[in-house]
């Protein structure tokens, strides 16, 4: 990860929005999609997955995770700056199924789940059915992140009653 670079000419001005519709993007050698310079965006595919960050801060990285672990992700790492990176693993089709449908993960134990800090093996969560990089070991092999496994609290909601009660319009 590299910081990036501080324009006295983006402190006021607000970026430009995304194309509408769909962006022709050229293939790399590598046969992944080249991502447009300057923009933050990710792009996931069965065969892999790239995440180009453009200032972008160590609390966006962590909802990154979070959403792409399914577990709580916290940030250890005590960085606060914005950053520049690419990030490039092959997604675990398990952990991916459970995230966006494919079932409902399991419900956290009680007491709280065990949330993952940036900054220790993570036991099954580093398997993966392809010969590229997981996440975890991308995000310690690219950028020089660890994730450790830990015992913490989470916060969790629940609904235990529900009435319906006839409002006026």
């Amino acid at each position: 990860m590299k910081e990036s670079a501080e324009d006295p000419a983006d402190a006021n001005s607000v970026p430009a929005p995304a194309p509408a519709g769909f962006q022709k993007l050229e293939m790399g050698k590598d046969g992944f999609p080249t991502l447009p310079p300057g923009r933050s965006m990710m792009i996931m595919t069965p065969q892999g997955a790239r995440k180009q960050a453009v200032k972008e801060t160590m609390d966006q990285l962590v909802t990154m995770l979070s959403n792409q672990l399914n577990k709580p992700v916290t940030d250890g790492t005590g960085l606060k700056g914005k950053y520049d990176y690419l990030l490039s693993w092959t997604p675990d089709m398990g952990i991916m199924m459970g995230a966006r449908g494919g079932g409902a993960p399991p419900p956290p134990p009680p007491g709280g789940g065990a949330p993952v800090a940036v900054g220790g093996p993570l036991g099954d969560l580093s398997i993966s059915d392809s010969s590229g990089p997981t996440l975890i070991g991308a995000l310690q092999s690219q950028l020089g992140l660890k994730l450790e496994q830990k015992k913490g609290m989470v916060d969790i909601f629940v609904i235990d009653h529900v009435e319906k009660v006839p409002t006026e319009n």
